[in-house]
């Protein structure tokens, strides 16, 4: 009887450490609020950061400004490379709104952003909203609309500020 009883607990312990853990929330995404001078050095190193309140990017997009929301990690040599670009044309065009969201090294943890309810396929990820608030573009499972659009745009803008050559 005895063991019965040290089994049934044990078995009940362990049931609840189980249950714990499934039910355990992720650790929260960090939001990185970049504004034109937060890129010093094309890097995001002291940028604020801010707990991601919820998945409503519309709710955080500033109103008659073009926002831009990128998912990355510094684990993701493409996400570090395009955060040198974003540092670039916050300066051209402090007009843009630029929201970093760290995924930090987990990021290959759904659960760590499922809880959001976002839909990430890969990093770096990026969703454009328009001075409204309307979605312009984002990235899918199935493409880097967003990425593309992005990536696009940075290279219209080093382009007209290029020094033209006199002929």
């Amino acid at each position: 009887m005895k063991y019965k009883v040290i089994a049934i607990v044990t078995l009940a312990v362990c049931v609840a450490a189980a249950w714990r853990d499934l039910t355990a929330k992720p650790p929260p995404i960090e939001l990185l609020l970049a504004t034109p001078n937060s890129f010093p050095d094309n890097s995001l190193a002291g940028v604020q950061k801010m707990i991601l309140p919820s998945a409503n990017l519309v709710g955080l997009c500033q109103r008659g400004r073009v926002n831009v929301f990128t998912f990355y990690s510094d684990n993701c040599p493409g996400s570090r490379k395009l955060c040198g670009y974003i540092g670039r044309f916050t300066q051209m065009r402090p007009d843009v709104t630029f929201q970093m969201v760290d995924l930090g090294p987990q990021w290959r943890r759904k659960d760590c952003y499922q809880a959001y309810g976002l839909e990430l396929g890969s990093v770096p990820h990026v969703m454009i909203y328009d001075s409204d608030g309307s979605l312009l573009a984002r990235d899918t499972r199935n493409g880097k609309d967003g990425l593309n659009l992005l990536v696009d745009w940075i290279n219209k803008e080093v382009a007209l500020r290029a020094p033209r050559a006199s002929t």
